[in-house]
């Protein structure tokens, strides 16, 4: 789904200008942050409990098994959500060199090389996808949902719900660490795999295996479209344009069309079926 206007953010932006770091993102470099945090943990509009902890930024994940709000929220509004809160809070809350005392895992502070080997995921079933282009460091986290309680696009266009779709962009990192969790099977514009694919940590082997995704609304003379089990299935062409089978062996396999100028449609049917699908300019 494409990142749509952040205006509405703006003074979530704005408030954010403390604590986002006024360098290049090229020069950030992931560091961990703890902090004492004394506040109530909301997820997703739901107040779960006071939160009285010295916690740091990478024990995140620890902190939601040991603390019984933490685990509450994890449990009822999910990883990504709780994470996103508490990285909030954490953010927000009075700074610490690292939480005295601490033997917990969730207040130890880590190194930046520990930190690279601590990897953030999508929920289960959405898959981590690079971020549009052009996105703003600032605009990422406003999408994120920095400073409010409400979730991000969890509505399609249709108004069906939809699984948590969202942005994860981690304070005090740079950009391309940042990342959209999507849901390619049903993701209008980034249907059947990353649009925009997340390379960061991949070997070169790795990101030449990423199954490219699809911008179903791109497609040529196309009205009415969506996007079902990784594949985008056309309803509806424009005026001057008509359905027609859809090139390519997966799309004859599951009988696909595609819009094509009008009057093309029998020659493009008649080419597919003697296999030149791969060669055809309408």
């Amino acid at each position: 789904m494409r990142v749509p206007k952040v205006t509405k953010w703006l003074p979530v932006v704005a408030s954010l200008g403390s604590i986002i770091p006024h360098v290049s993102a090229a020069l950030l470099q992931p560091r961990d942050i703890c902090a004492n945090v004394n506040a109530d943990l909301g997820v997703l509009g739901t107040i779960y409990g006071a939160i009285d902890a010295c916690i740091c930024v990478s024990g995140i994940a620890d902190f939601c098994q040991t603390n019984s709000i933490a685990a509450s929220a994890f449990a009822i509004a999910g990883e990504a959500a709780t994470y996103l809160a508490l990285d909030v809070l954490i953010t927000t809350g009075t700074p610490v060199s690292s939480c005295p005392g601490s033997s917990s895992p969730s207040g130890r502070k880590r190194s930046p090389a520990d930190l690279a080997r601590l990897e953030h995921k999508c929920d289960w079933g959405l898959t981590k996808c690079g971020l549009p282009t052009g996105l703003s460091y600032a605009e990422a986290l406003a999408e994120a949902g920095y400073g409010s309680q409400e979730p991000t696009r969890t509505v399609n266009e249709n108004g069906k719900k939809k699984k948590n779709e969202h942005i994860i962009a981690p304070f005090n990192y740079a950009l391309v660490e940042a990342y959209e969790c999507l849901d390619v099977q049903t993701n209008l514009e980034s249907c059947g795999g990353c649009v925009a694919p997340y390379t960061l940590g991949l070997s070169k082997g790795e990101i030449e295996s990423l199954v490219p995704g699809v911008d179903c609304t791109a497609q040529e003379g196309v009205s009415d479209v969506e996007c079902l089990r990784g594949a985008c299935v056309v309803k509806k062409c424009r005026k001057g344009w008509e359905l027609a089978p859809a090139v390519g062996a997966a799309a004859e396999r599951e009988g696909l069309l595609q819009c094509v100028p009008k009057g093309k449609s029998v020659e493009v049917a008649a080419r597919v079926a003697q296999g030149h699908s791969g060669d055809l300019h309408v």
